[in-house]
């Protein structure tokens, strides 16, 4: 998915410049233009260990909760 730069609508009422980008997961990310910080929750979820010898896995990997 190509990013997508929007005025993203806050609880608020108000509207914030932001990048939308999907990523091969499926998941949903919403990062304000000005900071890069996200704007819906990503919590950082455990994630299952492979079985390769001398392999390197990440403990944890962000996921997009707020998003469908």
């Amino acid at each position: 998915m190509q990013p997508s730069l929007v005025d993203f609508p806050m609880k608020d009422g108000t509207t914030k410049p932001a990048v939308v980008i999907g990523g091969k997961t499926g998941m949903i990310f919403v990062l304000g233009r000005e900071t890069g910080k996200s704007l819906t929750r990503v919590e950082e979820l455990p994630m299952p260990q492979g079985h390769i010898p001398n392999e390197q896995y990440t403990k944890t990997q962000p996921h997009s909760t707020e998003m469908p």
